[in-house]
């Protein structure tokens, strides 16, 4: 019997480094950690940077971690800061801009991978988070441009792409459906409707004491990527520890759990890939209007997440009673 999967850390400060069009990137979850199904980095947007107008098959989504950042989509201007989160749909020609004056830093998610491919050909190796970090060369158009067609992306959309209605999936701070599920609070950012099944992302409020009991994904990757609070997750008995800035990478068949062991809630965004688990989430949790503290899980919704798991491929390793 093969052995199953091992759960993996990347610290804030790992990762793999680059300076991609003169912007500091940290790729976090590269396509062969993932089955190619997504790639994950984040990155640090200086005044008056950006991405260029573009276009590309794969969705991408971007959550903002710190500052405010204008995206061009389509014939859409959209600003968006700290806390909101955007998907553009493969298809849809977008740019970014830093119009303020102070860094943003993004996380960005491609599905199904590849874009990690895109940025490692086209960047610049740097040695770590405090760089440096060389700005971009004078021919960095031209260079992404021979790149970009064996990624799926289009460095030359049409101008009438800026003029048609994207396809996008938009929330603001807050904004998203809400369940309380296991006595934790998730709101729905992006769900498998809205990416055409790549992925699911949402926002995660983790309670002192809050976690699900062990269990195993059989059928999509999943991630963890820390925003505020310390988290302990397990791989079978062996405990790591993340705090922000941190991605927990979950492998499909992998047998895990997580809990928040300390006094202050954990907030975290979970990843899953392709999409389609979070409905079992809308259908064994309760509709939760605020970010309050939802009551400890009791029998009956117990029952309802171990007559449901099944049905989602999530097999659930309770305790023996």
């Amino acid at each position: 019997m093969n052995p199953r999967p091992a759960v993996t850390l990347v610290g804030p400060k790992d990762g793999t480094w680059l300076s991609f069009n003169g912007i500091p990137v940290q790729i976090l979850a590269h396509g062969t950690q993932t089955n190619g199904t997504y790639t994950l980095s984040r990155g640090t947007v200086p005044p008056d940077g950006g991405a260029p107008p573009h276009v590309h098959s794969f969705d991408e989504g971007f959550y903002i971690v710190r500052g405010e950042l204008t995206f061009t989509a389509g014939h859409r201007v959209i600003t968006a800061r700290a806390g909101a989160f955007i998907n553009i749909r493969g298809g849809t020609a977008h740019a970014t801009r830093n119009a303020t004056n102070s860094d943003v830093e993004v996380v960005v998610i491609a599905a199904p991978a590849g874009f990690d491919g895109f940025q490692q050909a086209v960047g610049e190796p740097a040695p770590g988070p405090d760089g440096p970090f060389p700005p971009a060369p004078a021919d960095i158009r031209e260079r992404m441009r021979q790149a970009s067609a064996a990624f799926g992306i289009d460095m030359q959309p049409a101008a009438a792409l800026f003029e048609a209605e994207p396809t996008i999936t938009f929330r603001q701070p807050g904004e998203g459906e809400r369940f309380a599920c296991v006595g934790d609070v998730y709101t729905f950012l992006a769900t498998s409707e809205h990416t055409g099944g790549r992925y699911a992302i949402w926002h995660a409020l983790v309670y002192p004491g809050g976690g699900p009991p062990p269990h195993v994904h059989t059928r999509e990757e999943e991630a963890f990527f820390i925003l505020r609070g310390e988290l302990a997750a397990y791989d079978h008995d062996q405990r790591v520890g993340a705090g922000p800035g941190s991605l927990i990478v979950l492998p499909k068949n992998s047998l895990h759990r997580f809990k928040n062991e300390t006094e202050e809630p954990v907030e975290m965004l979970i990843l899953i890939a392709p999409g389609g688990g979070e409905e079992m989430f809308r259908q064994f949790g309760r509709p939760w209007p605020t970010l309050d503290r939802p009551p400890l899980p009791d029998r009956e919704e117990i029952a309802r997440l171990i007559a449901l798991a099944p049905d989602f491929g999530v097999e659930l390793h309770l305790p023996a009673h």
